[in-house]
Formats: structure tokens, C-alpha cells, sequence
């Protein structure tokens, strides 16, 4: 009986915690599994409008995952700057990520927030003009969209 209680104990504090957490989180996870952007600066574009960017080549996607996923499969033409390697990143792309270029920013998917601290980053570097993805890869690759692998040259 002892042993019940605890478990039933930890589970409880565990929860209150981890509902405490997302409370005080800036990119904190509603209900519907989106991420909620800190200060709401930051404008999001759905699948269609983010293909039609594509087709009329009037912005540059911006892939904010990791190396690996990124070589794995990303958006056609879309430049990978990861986000835990941006400073590493960035001063070789500064020349193509011009400040007043229009940016999409993406990342896996909803729930993914590496997409919303890359375009804060931008921002707070000076690109005026940055739109998130928030659908991701996962919903381009699933729309049948145009896709590539490794690098992009």
C-alpha cells in the first residue's frame, strides 16, 4: 500500500511540474500541439501560402533543423541554418540572408521550436521580413512538394 501512495505521490508532483513548466515556458504547447510564439511578433503562413512563396521564388526557406535531418530530406533550394550552430553558420550566409529578403522559417512541425528561435534570432539581427512555417517539413514532404537531399549548392 506504501508503494501505491508513492508512485501515486511522484505521478502528482510530476504532473503539477510539468504543467508549472509549460505555464511559464515562452514556447509553451497548447492544447492543439502549436507552439505558441513568446511575443506574437513573428507572422506564420500556412502549407499553401508557404507553396506558392516557393513557386513565385519570392522568398528564401530557411531550414532551422539539425545538419542530419537537414541532409536527410529538406525543402528544394532551402539553406540549412541550424539553429544550435548559428554562430558557426550565419557569417558564411550573412551575404545570402539579406536583411530585407523575405525568410520562411521552418522546422519538422508543429510542436518543433527551433523554427521560432531561429526567427527571433533573425530578427533580432535586423531581417525584417521573416515569416514561420510552423507545418514544417513533415507537411511539405506529405503534400507531395518538391524535396532534395544533402547539400544545397
Amino acid at each position: 500500500m506504501k508503494t501505491s501512495r508513492q508512485i501515486f505521490f511522484i505521478l502528482f508532483i510530476s504532473i503539477v511540474l510539468g504543467v508549472l513548466n509549460n505555464t511559464l515556458n515562452p514556447y509553451k504547447i497548447s492544447l492543439t500541439g502549436k507552439i505558441k510564439n513568446a511575443d506574437h511578433s513573428i507572422d506564420t503562413i500556412p502549407l499553401e501560402k508557404a507553396y506558392n512563396l516557393f513557386i513565385s521564388k519570392k522568398a528564401e526557406f530557411v531550414d532551422a533543423r539539425f545538419k542530419a535531418d537537414y541532409m536527410a530530406g529538406h525543402i528544394s533550394g532551402a539553406i540549412n541554418l541550424p539553429n544550435d550552430m548559428f554562430d558557426q553558420y550565419y557569417p558564411k550566409l550573412a551575404d545570402v540572408l539579406g536583411v530585407n529578403d523575405t525568410l520562411i522559417i521552418y522546422c519538422s512541425g508543429l510542436g518543433c521550436h527551433l523554427s521560432v528561435m531561429l526567427a527571433e534570432t533573425l530578427r533580432d539581427l535586423g531581417h525584417t521580413k521573416i515569416l514561420l512555417f510552423e507545418e514544417g517539413f513533415f507537411e511539405w514532404h506529405k503534400a507531395g512538394y518538391p524535396i532534395e537531399t544533402g547539400d544545397h549548392d
